[in-house]
């Protein structure tokens, strides 16, 4: 897995009819995307399943300011940055090139995120640095960009654009005793809470949802690939049936995601779970 990512690319927005809605960098993971083909459509607002994103904003739809910058994962806006008062005078949509740099970094718990801006002819300044993202886990991926423009339009331009990855081993998940009852919270619908374990044997396991909420959805990956898909809480056990699985041996994580809420579960072996 990719446990380092560094991006560096120059990005230019130039006003043709007031203002154009802004250009996305995305980080697309592969495991949802592929490794190669077109990538999915988007914007200024790059909001991917699986996948993070920067978005670069001259445009104010209810946001922070009309000159800012955004981050978004899994689908879902983090947060703004008005650039307005980091950078003096600048602006996003001046027509002149400007260098980004973006890093990502694997941690315990998820990855951080910080985003760099070069104004054409001045140094660089720090965004956001250090941002945890929680639940994004380190995964292979492809870098996308898109652009988009609405009722006013602007030309968008990208140059010089290098990635550089660095694999390894990313921090350790919490480890998941069958059995044992799971409880945490998310903190928002973009987080993605991971479990690991390991099987030494194929093993007939159940899932109990003790969490009533529909919003809430588990997935689980193993040595077979993706086992279970974005499954919801309310359909994953009692006389929904769909909560027993026929696992062979080998290491798996469930993953818990879909909605700010808290919650609780329960993976159980069957050969020895009681009442």
């Amino acid at each position: 897995d990719a446990t380092a990512v560094s991006v560096e690319f120059d990005l230019r927005i130039t006003r043709v009819n007031n203002q154009g809605d802004g250009i996305g960098f995305a980080w697309l993971n592969a495991d949802e995307w592929g490794n190669g083909g077109s990538a999915p459509q988007f914007g200024e607002e790059p909001n991917i399943a699986g996948s993070f994103g920067v978005g670069f904003d001259p445009v104010n739809n209810s946001e922070v300011s009309d000159n800012h910058l955004s981050l978004h994962f899994n689908g879902a806006k983090l947060a703004d940055f008005n650039l307005t008062p980091l950078i003096a005078g600048f602006r996003l949509d001046n027509g002149l090139f400007h260098h980004a740099r973006i890093v990502l970094q694997a941690v315990a718990g998820g990855t951080t995120v910080s985003v760099y801006l070069t104004p054409n002819g001045g140094a660089e300044v720090a965004i956001v640095e250090n941002y945890l993202v929680n639940g994004m886990y380190a995964f292979d991926g492809g870098m996308a960009f898109g652009a988009r423009n609405g009722g006013w339009r602007a030309d968008n331009d990208l140059d010089n654009i290098s990635v550089s990855v660095t694999s390894g081993t990313p921090p350790a998940l919490p480890a998941l005793t069958l059995g044992a009852t799971v409880s945490g919270t998310l903190a928002s619908a973009a987080q993605r809470d991971g479990y690991a374990f390991t099987l030494g044997a194929a093993t007939r396991v159940a899932f109990d949802a003790l969490t009533n909420n529909g919003s809430l959805r588990w997935t689980l990956t193993g040595p077979r690939g993706t086992e279970v898909s974005s499954r919801t809480f309310t359909t994953s056990d009692s006389y929904d049936g769909y909560g027993v699985l026929e696992l062979p041996a080998g290491d798996y994580v469930l993953t818990v995601h879909g909605a700010a809420s808290a919650y609780s579960f329960r993976l159980s072996d069957l050969a020895t779970a009681t009442a």
